[in-house]
């Protein structure tokens, strides 16, 4: 975690984040990276196979995750040390395929052959928000159909373009509408699916309820 947090700062020298949401950001990455390793998803995917499962104990959070209060650290300790830096942290919505695999195609040619290459160097972009300031971070796709044929080989391409995108940067969501931006991750949708199977009166109450906590804003 001292690593990455050490990374987004060399590849961004104008980190405009302290080093306390810093990493809370590198924390929840390594929480991530491990759910996703053990479920996985892209190499059952891949397989045709079934993925494994997390197991009962590990708990399934994200794709948006708020900081931790006064009242968590309160109730996990007798003597709780009280920071005055963690009343600053800014939540962070995750864009990775984890939670969002409809977005595992080229947003500029549309192709669904795409590579997942890794975490974006540069750390989490700021997100300006209705009420405050959240922050978003995302993974890099790389276009493997006619972007990459195009782009690619350095001098030798044919063209000067990308082919290799960011989820949180400006180019990979300026040619979806609106409606096309994920507003839950498939996990919650299921969850509200199941909410809509209750009585009447009781479904709008826990529909409208559950869709105000789980729609987010687009992170770009």
């Amino acid at each position: 975690m001292q690593k990455r947090k050490e990374e987004w700062i060399r590849h961004r020298t104008t980190q405009p984040e302290r080093e306390e949401q810093l990493e809370w950001a590198a924390n929840i990455v390594e929480y991530i990276q491990y759910i996703h390793k053990k479920t996985g998803t892209r190499t059952g995917t891949q397989n045709r196979t079934a993925a494994p499962s997390l197991r009962k104990e590990v708990p399934l959070l994200g794709p948006r995750f708020l900081p931790p209060t006064y009242l968590h650290l309160q109730k996990r300790s007798t003597t709780p040390t009280i920071e005055p830096q963690s009343a600053y942290l800014k939540a962070i919505t995750i864009i990775h395929p984890f939670y969002f695999p409809e977005l595992a195609k080229c947003p500029q040619c549309g192709t669904a052959s795409v590579g997942w290459n890794g975490w974006t160097t540069t750390g989490p972009r700021n997100v300006h928000g209705i009420c405050r300031d959240e922050t978003a971070y995302g993974v890099q796709v790389q276009c493997r159909g006619a972007c990459e044929t195009l782009y690619s080989g350095g001098n030798q391409a044919q063209q000067v373009g990308t082919y290799c995108f960011a989820t949180t940067s400006v180019k990979f969501w300026e040619n979806r509408e609106h409606w096309d931006v994920p507003r839950m991750s498939p996990y919650q949708r299921r969850l509200k699916q199941l909410l809509t199977m209750c009585p009447a009166f009781i479904s709008r109450w826990y529909a409208s309820l559950f869709e105000a906590m789980c729609c987010y804003k687009r992170a770009v």
